[in-house]
């Protein structure tokens, strides 16, 4: 256990607790549904762009690059939606 730990192959996985749940509830109750909704598709997306970019070698530099791009095209749309 403790050879994964130094090499790193562990890592910790945060939870949300209530609370932050019903901050985040408390944030979008002034927002559009369907804002909500492209929000959580493009959060989704972006998730497993990532993953799958890490997963196939890509530095995480890189993948993150890659994801941060993606997601200001996410925002350009939300933005430019009328």
């Amino acid at each position: 256990m403790a050879i994964l730990a130094r090499a790193g192959a562990l890592t910790s996985v945060h939870v949300p607790s209530a609370v932050d749940e019903a901050a985040r509830d408390l944030v979008r109750t002034g927002q559009r549904r369907d804002l909500c909704a492209a929000e959580w598709r493009a959060q989704q997306r972006l998730h497993r762009r990532y993953r799958h970019l890490l997963g196939h070698g890509k530095r995480s530099a890189v993948a993150i690059i890659a994801v941060a791009r993606e997601l200001t095209g996410f925002v350009w749309a939300a933005l430019t939606r009328s």
